[in-house]
C-alpha cells in the first residue's frame, strides 16, 4: 500500500446557518425539555462549538453540560428557539448515507443571486423559505424546512419524524394465554440536506441514517421528484463508485477492513479482516486469494476506516462505499467538517 497523504482542500465550505434565519417562535416548554434530551444524544465534541458563545461551562461533564443548557434555557440566557438552530445545524452530519451528483455549471445560474433564487421558489410556492426557515421540532411528515442560497451555493434541508423501539424485556407479561412483549416507543427528529456549489457543480444528498431498513433508494426518489421542479436534478450525472474503491484502497488514505468483489461470472467473493484495527491485506493469504482473482472484477463493497494520517482528521471515521447503489455511508457522529472532507475525498477518487 502507498504513503500517499491527501491535500488539504475542502470542496464544500461552510456555510452559516444562524446568519440566515429569523429568530423562530419559541417552543412551548415540553418541546424545550425535548429540543434538550436531543441534543443529549450528541457527542460533546460536536456541541461545544454552538454552546461556546452562551457562556455555559464546556468541560464538565456530559450531565452538568445538559443541566447547564436546561437551566440557561429556563432563566432565557438560552433562547429554546436556538436550540432548533443548533440541531439543525448538527444533525444529518454523520451517521448517513449519501449521493453524489454533479451538474454543468452552467445549471446553478438561475439560483447564483437572491433575486433569482426568489423567483424559481416563487414560482413553486416556496418564495417564504429562500434564506428563511418553516422549522418543526418533529414534523409529523417529510418537511422542506429551509433554501438557504448564499450566491455561490444552495443548500435545501428536510426534517422528518424517525420512530424506532427499544425492547424491555424485564416487563413482558402474560394474561393467560397472552403473551405481551414490550417496547418503548422512540421518537426523533431526522435530516435531510441536499448541497450544491454552484461554482463546481459538486452536490450531495446527504441522509441522515434510517432508523430501520436499508431503502435509502426510496428516499433518494422522493427528494429528487421535490428537487426536479426547481434545479432539474434529472440533468445531474450521478458519480460511480466502482472505481473510488481501487483508488481509495491504493491511496493509502483508509485502513481496509472490508471487501466485496464480483466476478465475470456472478461469483461474489469477500475479505474480511480479523478485527476492524487490522487492515484485511495484512494477512498474506488473504492478499495471495485477491491477487488470484486478477482485475476483472467489480466492487460492491468497500469497508474503510479513513485514518488521521490521510490529512485533516483528527480521528478514524468509519466508511462504507456501496458501488451497485452508487452510496456512500459515514458511520458515527461527525461534524460538518469532517463529512465534507470525506466527501471531497470520495469525489476525488470518483473522477
Amino acid at each position: 500500500m502507498s504513503t500517499h497523504v491527501s491535500p488539504r482542500i475542502a470542496e464544500f465550505p461552510s456555510f452559516p446557518l444562524l446568519d440566515l434565519i429569523d429568530a423562530y417562535e419559541a417552543p412551548p416548554e415540553e418541546d424545550a425539555e425535548a429540543l434538550i434530551g436531543l441534543l443529549a444524544t450528541h457527542p460533546l465534541r460536536i456541541l461545544r462549538p454552538f454552546l461556546r458563545g452562551y457562556g455555559i461551562p464546556l468541560y464538565e461533564n456530559k450531565a452538568l453540560i445538559i443541566q447547564s443548557i436546561r437551566n440557561a434555557v429556563a432563566s432565557g440566557g438560552v433562547p429554546a428557539a436556538d436550540l432548533i438552530s443548533i440541531l439543525d445545524q448538527i444533525e444529518g452530519w454523520g451517521n448517513q448515507h449519501s449521493y453524489l451528483y454533479r451538474s454543468t455549471v452552467e445549471a446553478g445560474d438561475a439560483w447564483s443571486s437572491e433575486n433569482g433564487c426568489r423567483e424559481i421558489l416563487r414560482k413553486n410556492g416556496l418564495a417564504h423559505l429562500c434564506n428563511r426557515r418553516n422549522p418543526a421540532l418533529i414534523p409529523d411528515r417529510l418537511h422542506l424546512s429551509s433554501v438557504c442560497c448564499s450566491g455561490d451555493r444552495v443548500v435545501f434541508q428536510w426534517t422528518d419524524k424517525r420512530v424506532t423501539k427499544f425492547r424491555l424485556p424485564d416487563q413482558d407479561h402474560e394474561d393467560g394465554d397472552v403473551m405481551f412483549l414490550v417496547f418503548r416507543r422512540i421518537v426523533t427528529r431526522g435530516v435531510i440536506t441536499f448541497d450544491w456549489d454552484l461554482t463546481t457543480g459538486h452536490a450531495a444528498l446527504m441522509i441522515q441514517r434510517l432508523p430501520t431498513g436499508t431503502d435509502y433508494g426510496a428516499v433518494k426518489s422522493r427528494i429528487e421528484h421535490e428537487l426536479e421542479p426547481l434545479i432539474g436534478i434529472r440533468g445531474f450525472k450521478q458519480l460511480r463508485l466502482a472505481g473510488a474503491v481501487d483508488e481509495i484502497e491504493q491511496s493509502g488514505e483508509a485502513r481496509r477492513r472490508q471487501y466485496k468483489h464480483e466476478t465475470e461470472r456472478g461469483s461474489v467473493a469477500s475479505f474480511t479482516s480479523a478485527s476492524r484495527t487490522r487492515d484485511a491485506f495484512d494477512d498474506p493469504a488473504l492478499e495471495d486469494a485477491r491477487k488470484a482473482l486478477g482485475p476483472a472484477t467489480v466492487a460492491l463493497l468497500g469497508n474503510f476506516y479513513w485514518t488521521p494520517a490521510a490529512g485533516r482528521l483528527e480521528r478514524e471515521i468509519h466508511v462504507k462505499l456501496y458501488p451497485k447503489d452508487k452510496r456512500v455511508g459515514i458511520f458515527g457522529a461527525c461534524s460538518e467538517a469532517e463529512v465534507r472532507y470525506l466527501l471531497s475525498r470520495i469525489r476525488h477518487h470518483s473522477l
